[in-house]
């Protein structure tokens, strides 16, 4: 993959991750879920987005760090 590749997955990520985030705000805004119900997804979140500040840049660290793991190198900037 080419490093244009490499972050239009990233993108993809990205906007994945803002619409469950979304949709988890809608679920408890309505009453049909409660912070309760999903603490390991929101510790996930909390810590990635204290740790990045941004849920791009979470999701960009996140996808670095597996691409590091795998061997692969995505040629953009912080891999």
């Amino acid at each position: 993959m080419t490093p244009k590749e490499h972050t239009l997955v990233i993108s993809m990520l990205t906007r994945q991750a803002m619409l469950i985030k979304t949709l988890v705000e809608v679920l408890k805004s309505r009453g049909v879920a409660e912070n309760d119900d999903f603490p390991a997804f929101d510790e996930l979140v909390r810590r990635e987005e204290v740790a990045s500040g941004d849920v791009a840049e979470a999701v960009a660290k996140q996808y670095q760090a597996f691409a590091k793991a795998l061997s692969v190198e995505t040629g953009i900037i912080g891999s």
